[in-house]
C-alpha cells in the first residue's frame, strides 16, 4: 500500500511533457493554454459611446445650455467628426466613437428633438464622460490577459478571438490513465487529441 504523496510523487514522474501544437480558436474549448495572451492594443481602442443619444461638451451643459444645434450623426465605425460649436452636439449611436471635442453622451430618453434642435430634459445630470466608455478602461496594450496553464472555456477563447489570435498554440493535454491508492498505482499516459491554434501546457495531476 502506498500513500497519497507517495502516489502523487510517481505520478509527477510519469508526467509526459508534450509537445505545442497550432489549432483553431474553434477548436481549443477545454485545451489549456501553453502561451500568454495579450492585448494587441488598447481595449477598447477609443473613447466611445455607451448609448444612443447626444454628445455633447460636458462644460456647456454645465453652464446652462439645454439646447444643442444637431451638427450631425456619429455612425458606429465611422472616423470620429469634430464639434464646431461648443453649444452644439452630434447625435450619436452605442458603440460609436466619441466626437472630438465632445465628453459626455446623453441618452436620448432625456432628449427632445425638434427638427435640428435637440432639447434636453433638467432631469439629466450631466458629467465628463458619462456614457463613455473611456478609451483602455478595460485593458492597456500589451497587458496580459489570459495566462499560461489557463483552461480554455468560451469565455477564453471570445478573449482571445477579441486580440485576432485567429490562431494560437496549443499543446496535447496529459492525462492521467489510472492511479490506485492502497494497492497498485498506474503511471500517467499521455491523452490523445485532436491537433488544435491556441498553445497549452501540459496537464498536472493537480489541475484534476
Amino acid at each position: 500500500m502506498i500513500t497519497v504523496p507517495q502516489a502523487d510523487l510517481i505520478l509527477q514522474k510519469n508526467l509526459v511533457s508534450c509537445p505545442a501544437i497550432r489549432i483553431p480558436l474553434t477548436s481549443a474549448a477545454g485545451r489549456v493554454l501553453r502561451e500568454g495572451v495579450t492585448a494587441d492594443r488598447d481595449m477598447p481602442p477609443f473613447d466611445r459611446a455607451t448609448m444612443d443619444g447626444i454628445a455633447v461638451n460636458s462644460a456647456s451643459f454645465l453652464k446652462g445650455v439645454r439646447q444643442f444645434l444637431v451638427e450631425g450623426l456619429q455612425k458606429a465605425g465611422s472616423p470620429a467628426f469634430s464639434l464646431k460649436s461648443r453649444n452644439a452636439c452630434l447625435e450619436i449611436t452605442t458603440g460609436a466613437v466619441l466626437p472630438k471635442g465632445c465628453d459626455c453622451v446623453i441618452p436620448i430618453e432625456y432628449v427632445e428633438m425638434d427638427s435640428r434642435l435637440a432639447k434636453v430634459s433638467d432631469e439629466f445630470k450631466a458629467s465628463a464622460f458619462r456614457n463613455v466608455h473611456r478609451k483602455g478602461s478595460d485593458a492597456r496594450k500589451g497587458d496580459v490577459l489570459l495566462r499560461p496553464g489557463c483552461r480554455l472555456a468560451a469565455a477564453q477563447v471570445a478573449v482571445a478571438a477579441a486580440v485576432g489570435a485567429a490562431v494560437a498554440g496549443a499543446v496535447v493535454l496529459a492525462a492521467v490513465a489510472g492511479a490506485a491508492v492502497g494497492g497498485a498505482s498506474c503511471a500517467a499516459q499521455p491523452a490523445r487529441n485532436s491537433a488544435s491554434t491556441v498553445r497549452e501546457r501540459p496537464r498536472r495531476a493537480s489541475d484534476a
